[in-house]
């Protein structure tokens, strides 16, 4: 299918910070959310800090120059990448999936996690590479969502489940 699939950013930061949130049950104090993010060390605050604020997508009007196809990561990586596919009529490989995953979030985090504000699209092989994207993956010929040789179950934030 000759593209390359990107990100906007690395994810899954998110994730891990609403993780890290629910274990401490750091409450709406603001007193005791200071002290509870001052405690962490700097990859876990990263991660809280990228679930409470809100993030800007800088850039957005160059990905005109690049992407074919393009769909918001909010409902976590694999789910919107699954919705991206099938309204493309392709599969996506997520081959270049670990260098996608934020520092603070594991591979689980940066597969299903949301609200992590990114832009996954694709790119036409021989435009270059857009400034400041990560590749995740490959345009391939089916559908659905694979990585190393396997369909991943389409699963993220459902906006009316139960």
């Amino acid at each position: 299918a000759g593209q390359s699939v990107r990100l906007t950013k690395k994810v899954g930061a998110s994730a891990a910070g609403l993780k890290l949130l629910q274990a401490a049950r750091a409450g709406s104090d603001d007193a005791a959310f200071a002290a509870f993010v001052h405690g962490l060390d700097a990859r876990a605050r990263a991660a809280v800090k990228a679930h409470v604020e809100p993030v800007v997508v800088h850039g957005l009007d160059s990905l005109a120059d690049y992407a074919v196809a393009a769909i918001d990561v909010s409902d976590g990586l694999v789910k919107d990448a699954g919705r991206l596919a099938r309204a493309s009529g392709i599969a996506i490989d997520l081959d270049g999936l670990l260098s996608a995953v934020d520092p603070s979030a594991s591979v689980d985090d940066a597969l299903y996690g949301g609200e992590d504000w990114a832009v996954l699209f694709c790119v036409p092989d021989g435009l270059g590479d857009p400034p400041g994207c990560v590749r995740v993956g490959r345009v391939k010929d089916g559908a659905g969502v694979w990585r190393d040789g396997e369909r991943l179950e389409e699963r993220g934030y459902d906006h009316f489940g139960g």
